[in-house]
Parts: structure tokens; sequence; C-alpha cells
């Protein structure tokens, strides 16, 4: 027995052993780069959750793959073996909060994203704070992007997490109610935000992947203005099927409903069909006559089947005999009008 003591004991020191060596933070060899290296502040000793999906699968009703990963003093490695392109999400143990009733939630704010291709190798750096996790990848332009713009509105969509625990404080004790409400109206504003600073990126880089990603958390009628106006290179790379698959799951909602899609805010009614030249940068001022707000096609255009878009801006004309507002758009955004229609309809 004391024989069988002793062994047991062995295999219980090599198995702490073993575990130890899976634990221990990756301190670099020479040559040697792991698909993720992340330091985190703030985290120290932790499990995370590791969640990743196919970009080609976004969209499709399936369960993402799964594993664990540990952290040491706020230091983790992670080797992902893929053969294509995949979205990937990090949920820290410590980023998650704890409800008035006991049960935990995962804050949007407190988890990683990425973007992760067979070759890349990416470091990120960051710090776990009360309601927002603050980091930044380095190694992939498209990480390296959405790093800059989640930090123009993390920190104040941080914001509506307390304001979320305090709804759940509320709620649980049959609180004022117009407290309540007002809670949940600022808690939307601020959420808000978030769909604004990430359309603002989507219209000044209508030629990036990431406003491909970004326009898939759009409302649908955002979505399907800006579909269109993304690049041929941008709608046929990275995010292609699953644009297409949310795009055609929105177009079918709509028919089902007996709507006309959203394809922007106004019927226009060409004027001034000025000959159109190849440079897509090139800008032109057209004149549109806006007929309608309501989102239904009324008449068509002289010189084209008819034309439904957005109107990037506009201004009171002076004179009654021309249209009752200019425009002034980019051959590019002119071009998207054209397709906006062609491609909804």
């Amino acid at each position: 027995m004391k024989r069988i003591s002793n062994l047991s004991l062995l295999l219980l020191l090599a198995g702490l052993i073993l575990s130890g060596k899976q634990l221990k933070p990756y301190t670099g060899t020479a040559g040697e780069k792991h698909t993720i290296e992340g330091n985190i502040a703030g985290l120290g000793h932790d499990t995370i959750l590791v969640k990743y999906m196919p970009v080609a699968n976004l969209g499709i009703q399936e369960l993402p793959m799964q594993d664990t990963l540990f952290s040491i003093d706020g230091k983790f490695y992670l080797d992902l073996r893929i053969k294509e392109p995949v979205l990937l999400y990090l949920f820290p143990k410590k980023g998650e909060l704890a409800r008035l009733d006991g049960t935990l939630f995962r804050p949007a704010t407190n988890y990683l994203v990425m973007l992760v291709t067979p070759s890349n190798k990416l470091t990120i750096k960051g710090k776990l704070k009360d309601y927002y996790l603050d980091y930044q990848v380095s190694g992939s332009e498209f990480n390296e992007q959405y790093g800059q713009v989640r930090k123009k509105y993390i920190q104040t969509i941080s914001e509506a997490v307390s304001l979320e625990l305090g709804l759940d404080t509320l709620l649980a004790i049959n609180g004022n109610g117009e407290v309540i409400q007002q809670l949940f109206t600022t808690r939307s504003e601020i959420n808000g935000f978030l769909w604004h600073v990430q359309l603002e990126f989507i219209r000044n880089n209508l030629d990036q992947e990431l406003a491909a990603f970004f326009l898939m958390n759009q409302p649908n009628d955002v979505f399907f203005n800006y579909y269109a106006a993304l690049t041929a290179d941008v709608r046929n790379g990275l995010f292609k099927k699953a644009l297409a698959r949310q795009y055609k799951t929105l177009q079918n909602a709509h028919a089902k409903a007996g709507m006309v899609p959203p394809g922007g805010d106004m019927t226009l009614c060409l004027l001034n069909n000025s000959t159109l030249g190849a440079d897509g940068s090139q800008t032109k001022t057209y004149y549109f006559n806006c007929r309608s707000s309501s989102g239904i096609i009324e008449e068509p255009v002289p010189t084209l089947p008819e034309s439904y878009c957005t109107t990037m801006g506009s201004a009171p004309t002076p004179d009654d005999a021309v249209p009752d507002f200019v425009v002034d758009v980019s051959l590019k955004m002119y071009r998207f009008m054209i397709a906006t229609f062609q491609n909804t309809f």
C-alpha cells in the first residue's frame, strides 16, 4: 500500500509539473513566434475562453469552434492551425460582470476581437479596466485599423455597461419607472455612438475590408445604403460571402413584407446628366430633384430607368427653375446611386 501511495504521489507531482509547463507564459526562443501573443495589464492569472469562426461562415447558424487558454501575470499565447481567415474572440474570465442575482454576463466592451489569417503573427497589448478592455493588436492592417477606431468609442460606450448594472438593480427592486425609462434611453443613445463612429469610418474608407466588417453590424437601412458603395475589391474580398448572405437575407425579408428595400433617403430625378469620366476620384456636381422621402420610387429619371439613393448633403437652391435641392456628390457616389438601384431592385 505504501508503494502504491508513493507511486500515486509521484504521478500527481508529474502532472503538476506538466501542467505548470502548459501554463508557463511564453518567453520566446530564437526564430519562434506564436499565432497570438498577448500581454494584458490587470488580467493577472486568468482563464480565457476562445471562440473562432471562418469569415466565410459569418451569418450561418452554426456553433463556433471553442478552446480555453490561460494567462499568467497577464501574458498568454495561442496557436491556431487554420487554413482560411477566421474571426477570433477572446473572453477573459475577469471581464465578466455579475448581475444582482449573481448571474454573469460578458459585455462587448470586455472581450477581444480580431481577424486572423493563416500567415498572421499578432501581438496584443492592453489593460483591463473597470468596464472595458483597452487593447491594440499589431501585426496586420485590419486589426490595427480596428483598434484605432475602437479607441474612439470604447470609453464612451463603456458607460452603457455601468448603466446596465444600474438598470438591473432598479428593475429588481421595482424602482421608479420614469428613471428606468430614462436610463434605457440614455443607454440606447450611448450604444448609438458606436454605430456613428463606425459609419464615419465606412463613409471615408469604402476601399477597406474593415468597412465591410463594420457595415455588417450597422442597421439594415444603412447596410442597403452602403453595400453597393463598397469598392468591387472589398465586396469581393474577405467578407464577400457574408456580405452577400446578409444582403440576400434582408432583401427576402422586405419582399415577404411587401416593402421596398430601403436604398436611401430620397427618390431623385437626374436633371443634369454630365458625361462621366473614367477617373473614379474625380469630383463633379450633379443636380437632382428630390421628390420624396418616403422610400418609394415615384417616377422615372429622364436619362436612367430609375434611381434610388442617399443624398450626401443638400442645400436649397435660389431658383425655382432648378431642382428643389442641389446635391454635391463625388463621381464614386454618383455611380453608387445607380448601382444601389440596380442591385436593390
